[in-house]
């Protein structure tokens, strides 16, 4: 057996792994090759590089499983996240502890780093043009809201590219306003950071008077299922009302487009959280009856990586070597990157003429359970060797499976964009001015059951035959 000296002092031996569903222009790879001690491919190579290569996938997990590679990194065309996702499966399966790089390689050069998660979940979505991006942004006065959540801040941080006239950044947490302020470039006077909360009628007004806007983002919002389903006056405080001041602001004030983010759970609600977007969504389109202001929604799966969500919750279990909790094997989520759920969000500014909301093509769903041994494997342990993955059951007001759009809903993709365009649910029109007005009247009288029944009302107004059912949980012991 080598010494731990001759362990330390042996080189380093690299394997380059090509694959995907193009044919890899090797005029882009070839120099790099020479980079790596071993090549080995699942596609058809060109005679240049097919002369190099070591064998097929199964020889390199051979030599991964004798321990004779110290890293991979994977390059190619066309390559999928699912098909991404079970390559590095196979490869962590032999040996957790190896590092799994990506290889970038075009016309405007070569670039390595090492795979995220991001690159193995969600939809395989394009690149929105920046170019196209800037003429949406640029020049324009904006305001965004909840400028210090997960989005808010990717978003922020994009807008501070796009050279736009001026933007308010508003939050009602103090230091991560602060924070913010700190971490982005702006321009001498391009961006307000705005204490305040949405909910504050006469604040926000005197924004409104103070600032004027070309374009409102909207992402301020309580997320979290479990909390919100325990909180119900907050979550429709918050979520429902404060969402309705701003869009009266952006109406009365004349600010020619507001755009609110939403979330797949707004689809047959069946939680407080759920039906507060849901409410939203309707808010939005029937406020296009009614303004010239242009009012719009965009869905959204899970955002990886978003504060307090299931990967940030799991890592922390990993890191600790505990258990990691999965509420049901079954359970299955549509999970988008914040980065791409920002760009397209922005990319749906192009049809800032149509009343639909918009959604944004999240591919197909992963098992929570699944991401969860993924997790496991990335971080170099084996699941359920290493570390368990156990099962709590079902929270109140959790769905087993998310849908994107519901049966009494029509959709159609957006030429150009991975956008897709959802017309609203049929049934009654919703009043918002009077449903605002109740629901204010609700939460200042602390009436928890009566916001529920209020939700539940709500829903059958709305009549929508394919709507789950709601919970409505006794949550006073």
């Amino acid at each position: 057996m080598p010494s731990i000296r001759d362990q330390q002092n042996r080189k380093t031996v690299e394997a380059l792994f090509i694959t995907g569903r193009q044919r890899l222009d090797a005029s882009l790879i070839k120099s790099e090759a020479d980079n790596y001690d071993f090549l080995y491919s699942d596609i058809e190579l060109e005679p240049e590089l097919k002369e190099r290569a070591s064998g097929n996938l199964e020889d390199m997990i051979a030599r991964v499983g004798r321990n004779e590679l110290d890293s991979i990194t994977i390059t190619g065309s066309g390559i999928s996240k699912t098909d991404l996702r079970a390559l590095c499966i196979k490869i962590w399966e032999t040996s957790p502890s190896i590092p799994i790089n990506l290889l970038h390689a075009d016309e405007s050069g070569i670039a390595k780093r090492q795979i995220e998660l991001s690159d193995l979940i969600g939809s395989d979505l394009p690149a929105v043009d920046l170019n196209s991006l800037q003429q949406n942004i640029s020049g324009k006065r904006i305001l965004v809201t909840g400028a210090c959540g997960s989005f808010g801040k990717v978003l922020m941080n994009r807008l501070s590219e796009l050279n736009p006239a001026h933007v308010t950044a508003l939050d009602h947490d103090e230091t991560e306003l602060y924070l913010l302020e700190q971490s982005l470039e702006f321009k001498t006077g391009q961006a307000l950071f705005y204490l305040a909360d949405i909910t504050d009628q006469p604040r926000m007004e005197a924004l409104f008077q103070n600032r004027t806007f070309d374009l409102i983002i909207h992402t301020a919002a309580y997320k979290h299922v479990p909390v919100m389903e325990r909180h119900p006056i907050e979550a429709a405080r918050v979520n429902v009302l404060g969402t309705c001041n701003i869009a009266d602001l952006a109406h009365r004030f004349g600010t020619p487009q507001m755009i609110t983010l939403s979330t797949d759970k707004a689809v047959n609600p069946a939680n407080v959280m759920g039906m507060t977007k849901f409410l939203v969504e309707r808010m939005m389109t029937s406020m296009n009856e009614m303004s010239q202001t242009r009012f719009n929604s965009v869905r959204v799966g899970n955002l990886l990586g978003a504060r307090g969500s299931v990967v940030p919750v799991m890592e922390e279990q990993i890191s600790q070597e505990k258990p990691v909790t999965v509420t049901h094997p079954e359970v299955q989520r549509y999970f988008i990157s914040i980065a791409d759920a920002v760009d397209h969000t922005l990319d749906s500014l192009c049809f800032s003429d149509s009343e639909d909301t918009f959604l944004i093509d999240m591919g197909t769903t992963i098992k929570i359970d699944d991401l969860a041994r993924l997790l496991i494997l990335k971080k170099g342990y084996r699941p359920d060797q290493d570390i368990p993955v156990v099962y709590s059951g079902l929270r109140q007001g959790e769905k087993m499976h998310e849908s994107l759009w519901s049966e009494s809903e029509q959709q159609g993709a957006l030429p150009g964009t991975s956008l897709i365009s959802i017309k609203p649910q049929s049934g009654a029109d919703i009043e918002v001015e009077e449903y605002c007005l109740h629901l204010e009247k609700l939460i200042q009288q602390q009436d928890e059951m009566g916001v529920r029944t209020f939700f539940k009302d709500i829903q059958a107004k709305i009549d929508s035959n394919d709507s789950a059912e709601f919970v409505n949980a006794d949550y006073s012991s």
